[in-house]
């Protein structure tokens, strides 16, 4: 599905299970095959298997991706991506009740030492950085519905931090609690929607790119373009309402962004957090009952010092008799 095309570059929103760029297993099913074929050529770079390539998605993350129509195109773009200007958000559907509203996760990112194909987060200072920004858009009961804007642009970055704070993407093979996601996990036998409640309702990561934003090659106006969550999430999600409901409703507002750089690198989100309905402050104590307490404890002293002065002058008298 093109989301929009001009002389310039290309959007595509891109389904799951298909691979951007050829590689060994895919040489002859790719976007860039599929894009060879609709604009006849493309702008040839260093790698020759990746024309007109600026940025990629998994295979299996549906959504919008861009792509250059030529050289001056891809070389402006590129630079873009490169010095982080570019705003990207991702739509995804997690394991687990995400707690706050809003957070940063900055968490340095490397290569597995156990599997050389995936990703981890390492000790800070020892990998390539990675800053992540999250905003909650609907909670369910034992899932959340959020949106993140990737600061960094780390393979697989928003699949690995979100699994590094304890909610790693619904059916996520390589980071996640299950490779897919059945109706019987939401407490469900059978609904229209699942002809076959014996198969998998999802079987791919539930993750989505929704929207990017950069400033366009050629006019130098600030463009974005997105794509419409894809039906198989928008499916879960139906399903999640209809058997999963959490009684808090869904957060409003524009698209969530990236902090800026500046704000990345300290402790948190300069927004504050949405507040969590706080319980009522206790009684405070009625003035009556302090009062009385305060007052008799100087009159106690005034009534003791009273009787020493009287003691005293006495004395002095007696004294001044003899």
């Amino acid at each position: 599905e093109i989301v929009h095309e001009d002389d310039h570059l290309i959007a595509i929103n891109k389904p799951p299970q298909f691979v951007v760029h050829p590689a060994a297993g895919h040489w002859d099913d790719t976007l860039v095959n599929a894009l060879l074929h609709h604009c006849g050529v493309l702008p040839e770079t260093d790698e020759i298997y990746k024309p007109g390539i600026v940025h990629r998605i998994d295979k299996d993350t549906s959504g919008v991706i861009i792509a250059a129509k030529t050289l001056k195109a891809h070389g402006d773009l590129t630079r873009q991506f490169q010095e982080r200007v570019v705003q990207k958000s991702y739509r995804a559907i997690v394991e687990g009740e995400v707690p706050f509203d809003e957070d940063i996760i900055d968490k340095d990112m490397d290569r597995s030492k156990h599997d050389f194909e995936k990703m981890a987060v390492v000790k800070k200072g020892t990998g390539k950085s990675a800053i992540s920004f999250y905003r909650v858009l609907e909670r369910f009961d034992g899932f959340t519905f959020v949106e993140v804007a990737p600061k960094t642009g780390r393979t697989h970055q928003i699949r690995v931090h979100m699994a590094s704070i304890g909610h790693p993407c619904i059916a996520d093979s390589a980071y996640g609690r299950r490779d897919a996601l059945f109706l019987r996990d939401l407490g469900a036998t059978e609904d229209p929607l699942v002809p076959d409640p014996k198969q998998p309702v999802l079987m791919r990561q539930a993750l989505h790119a929704f929207r990017i934003q950069f400033t366009h090659p050629a006019t130098g106006m600030i463009v974005e373009y997105s794509a419409p969550l894809a039906q198989d999430l928008e499916t879960v999600l139906t399903l999640l309402r209809k058997y999963k409901p959490k009684d808090r409703p869904k957060v409003e507002g524009a698209s969530v962004r990236a902090p800026q750089q500046e704000e990345a690198a300290g402790p948190g989100p300069q927004q504050e957090r949405t507040p969590e309905p706080e319980p009522p402050p206790a009684p405070e104590k009625p003035e009556s009952v302090a009062a009385p307490v305060k007052k008799k404890k100087p009159a106690a002293k005034a009534a003791a010092k009273k009787p020493k002065t009287k003691s005293k002058a006495k004395a002095k008298a007696k004294a001044k008799a003899k």
